[in-house]
């Protein structure tokens, strides 16, 4: 996908879906392949758990409602973030500052009201030091004056639940309201009665991931920020420019560069520059821009692919034209 343009035309096979509020988006980079919320990426977060919730909940708000301002303020959770609007996930898709591919995933899921039996025996867990199942329900149960069998929790909290938008309410929390937030909670694996571990959501292949080229973020960005998708206004942050770590004088390497005749008279110089590093596209211009002067050709193509790319898949094609009287060269 190289544009909002291509992504939303994209999208439009999901529309009877969204109408029903089962569709959900997340955005993240490539490389981090997994979707583990952010408490099971280190054992001493999960380990801790019930403490990180103790520490730092709101006694007049219910559990899901501080796991989500908890989520937010980034203290890790068993929360994972979506969203009910692709743009919002092609926003955070293309915030980070690494050289990297991003990917949003796609989910049609059944929603849970936050209310629900399901969701509250789902976030109790992350309250509980004690991991031991039965242990958990009877606490439950008190805590809550319900009834839950053993056996009708181990089928809650054995798959992942997707939450219903907009029944995790608090008015608090602008940033959720904002970014047509919702989350996901995990399924966990249990062994002898007891949690053990947090099942990560790729384990479940039934979701799409639409690849997002790095070299293509930038420009995305733009085009978001004329949508009105900005920092501020999705983060309450200032809005500042992406700053990526500089490129090298060996970024690239041309190869099968050939000089022939166009239209008879002028000379055209056509060459593979071949790139080791992800660059953007303005990046590209100003390589481009060089290689065309130091050509002197009269008409300059240049393909530009990744390096291990097979030949023909192109990341961009440009076309410099000398102009007449003029040393320069214009993209087009």
């Amino acid at each position: 996908m190289n544009s909002v343009k291509d992504y939303l035309d994209y999208l439009k096979r999901y529309t009877k879906y969204g109408a029903s509020e089962n569709l959900y988006f997340r955005g993240q980079l490539s490389k981090f392949i997994d979707m583990k919320p952010s408490v099971a990426r280190k054992n001493e977060y999960l380990k801790n758990e019930a403490k990180l919730y103790k520490e730092n909940r709101n006694a007049n708000k219910s559990i899901i409602q501080n796991l989500a301002r908890m989520q937010h303020d980034g203290v890790p959770t068993r929360l994972l973030d979506f969203t009910t609007d692709p743009l919002v996930a092609l926003f955070f898709a293309t915030q980070e500052s690494l050289r990297e591919d991003s990917s949003i995933y796609i989910f049609i899921r059944p929603n849970i009201d936050a209310n629900s039996l399901e969701i509250k025996f789902s976030s109790f867990i992350a309250t509980q030091q004690n991991r031991n199942l039965s242990t958990i329900v009877n606490k439950f149960n008190d805590d809550f004056h319900e009834s839950l069998s053993l056996t009708r929790a181990k089928e809650i909290i054995s798959k992942g639940l997707f939450i219903q938008p907009n029944t995790v309410v608090d008015e608090e929390n602008k940033r959720m309201l904002k970014q047509k937030g919702t989350f996901a909670i995990p399924g966990n694996e249990i062994k002898d009665d007891k949690i053990v571990e947090i099942i990560p959501f790729e384990n479940d292949g039934s979701y799409e991931e639409v690849v997002i080229p790095f070299e293509c973020h930038e420009e995305i960005r733009k085009e978001l920020e004329d949508r009105g998708y900005t920092r501020e206004n999705l983060l309450g942050e200032n809005n500042e420019e992406i700053q990526y770590i500089n490129t090298d004088k060996n970024v690239i390497q041309l190869i099968n560069p050939r000089v022939t005749k166009f239209r008879g008279y002028q000379k055209k110089y056509s060459v593979t520059a071949v790139t080791n590093m992800l660059l953007t596209y303005s990046e590209m211009q100003k390589i481009g821009y060089k290689i065309a002067l130091k050509s002197k050709a009269d008409v300059v193509w240049i393909w530009f692919k990744r390096d291990g790319a097979p030949n023909g898949i192109n990341i961009v094609t440009q076309q410099w034209f000398k102009r007449a009287l003029k040393s320069f060269f214009i993209n087009i």
